[in-house]
C-alpha cells in the first residue's frame, strides 16, 4: 500500500508508491500530501520511493501534475525519486515534470543514494 509520511525533524516528506497506481490511489496520496505539507518548513525535501511501483495509469496523470504544482507552490526544495529498475514509472513521471520550471527531480536507484543526496554538503548539487 502506498503511503505518505512527514519527517518534521528532517523537514522531509517521504512518499512510497507500490503496485499499479490508479487515479483513486493518486488522489488519496495527494490528500495525504496536503495534510503533511503544512508541517514542513519552506525548502522541505521530498523522497519518493518508486521501487515497488510498476505503472501509473494514464488517467492519474492530471493528479500527478496537481501534486507537482502544489509542491512548487509550497516551496519544495530537493525532490528525489528512487526508481530502482522501474523504467516504466521513471519514464512516465519524467515526462510529467520535464517542462516545469523550478521542479527538477533527482533520480537515484536506492534509498541509500537518496540519503546521500540529502546529506550536509550536497545542497549545491540539485
Amino acid at each position: 500500500m502506498s503511503k505518505v509520511t512527514a519527517d518534521v525533524e528532517k523537514n522531509r516528506l517521504d512518499i512510497s508508491l507500490t503496485g499499479n497506481i490508479c487515479k483513486g490511489e493518486v488522489e488519496r496520496i495527494f490528500a495525504d500530501i496536503r495534510e503533511c505539507v503544512p508541517k514542513m518548513e519552506p525548502g522541505f525535501s521530498v523522497v519518493t520511493d518508486l521501487t515497488q511501483c510498476t505503472i501509473g495509469h494514464l488517467n492519474a496523470r492530471p493528479v500527478f501534475q496537481q501534486i507537482v504544482e502544489f509542491l512548487l507552490e509550497k516551496k519544495v526544495g530537493k525532490v528525489i525519486r528512487v526508481v530502482g529498475r522501474s523504467k516504466i514509472i521513471f519514464n512516465q513521471l519524467s515526462r510529467i515534470t520535464e517542462y516545469l520550471k523550478g521542479y527538477k527531480p533527482i533520480y537515484v536507484s536506492s534509498l541509500k543514494e537518496a540519503e546521500e543526496h540529502l546529506s550536509p554538503g550536497k545542497e549545491d548539487q540539485s
